[in-house]
């Protein structure tokens, strides 16, 4: 299965809101509360997606998968927007539709965003993730460390920072 990782652009913005979408509906349902997932989705528009996603293509790395020409999985980051825990970059998101999960297009997206970090002489990297996701073991599995914890601001669940602090070293891993 060839998978293609490019740069996100305006056009693709209703297949980035479907896999938004529609991780949250498959991957989420199980560890987040219902009524959280379904205000999200009934507050999702396309208006303000359009903003958010001008504003992240030009101040962070926003890449989109593709199999076959379909949009599978996006992934975003850039520099790290909570400085005190020593980490220079960030991977803000990454979203695998369900039936694209362990195929490869979420390793591809990390290392499109691993290298853009390089490229910046940036080498280590930081990730927020729920703490009962049970996708975790995808950050396990690339040697991420916890470095934090905290609470998250609006879903009031716990989540867990993973630090990596030698990027050229995870890239080996990707």
């Amino acid at each position: 299965m060839d998978i293609v990782v490019r740069k996100a652009c305006e056009t693709d913005l209703k297949d980035i809101i479907k896999v938004h979408i529609a991780t949250w509906e498959s991957s989420y349902r199980s560890f987040v509360p219902s009524e959280y997932i379904e205000a999200f989705i009934k507050k999702t528009n396309e208006k303000d997606w359009r903003e958010q996603l001008r504003s992240m293509i030009e101040k962070n790395f926003f890449y989109i998968a593709e199999i076959r020409k379909q949009i599978v999985g996006f992934a975003i980051g850039g520099l790290v927007r909570r400085k005190d825990l020593n980490y220079k970059g960030e991977l803000m998101g990454i979203y695998v539709l369900k039936q694209y999960q362990r195929k490869g297009a979420g390793k591809a997206l990390t290392r499109r965003i691993v290298e853009e970090l390089i490229k910046l002489d940036i080498n280590s990297m930081l990730i927020w993730v729920l703490a009962n996701n049970p996708y975790r073991s995808f950050y396990d599995s690339l040697g991420g460390k916890i470095v934090d914890r905290k609470e998250h601001e609006i879903l009031k669940l716990p989540v867990v920072a993973y630090g990596y602090d030698n990027l050229n070293d995870l890239i080996k891993k990707l």
